[in-house]
């Protein structure tokens, strides 16, 4: 006696087939880092400039978000002490702002992004 319609079809999505295999092999392709290897030339530097200038916006919303961050601190009331030894905030945002401002500087020279 044959098996339901409807147990067949589960089986046989539930298995893995060719199509499951070769995916998990171009999905490990792609997360090697191979994939770009075979672009062209054109297509690949296209692909840095592109790189370059979304790292460089990236780094001015960083910059938007500090300045945001430190306009909110500046005129937000304090909730602690006036003789309180360390305040964190200003210290956090000011070490986060160079990192920022350093980010922007390596995105402008082109030295951010690995170029391949």
């Amino acid at each position: 006696m044959p098996a339901p319609a409807a147990a067949t079809d589960i089986a046989h999505v539930a298995a893995p087939g060719p199509t499951a295999a070769l995916a998990l092999r171009r999905a490990r392709h792609w997360l090697s880092g191979n994939a770009g290897a075979a672009l062209p030339v054109r297509v690949q530097r296209e692909l840095d400039a592109q790189r370059r200038h979304n790292e460089i916006l990236i780094g001015w919303v960083q910059a938007a978000l500090v300045l945001t961050f430190a306009l909110l601190y500046a005129f937000s009331r304090k909730t602690f002490a006036v003789d309180v030894m360390l305040r964190p905030v200003p210290w956090a945002l000011g070490v986060y702002a160079v990192f920022v401002a350093y980010r922007l500087y390596l995105a402008y020279r082109g030295r951010l992004t690995i170029n391949r």
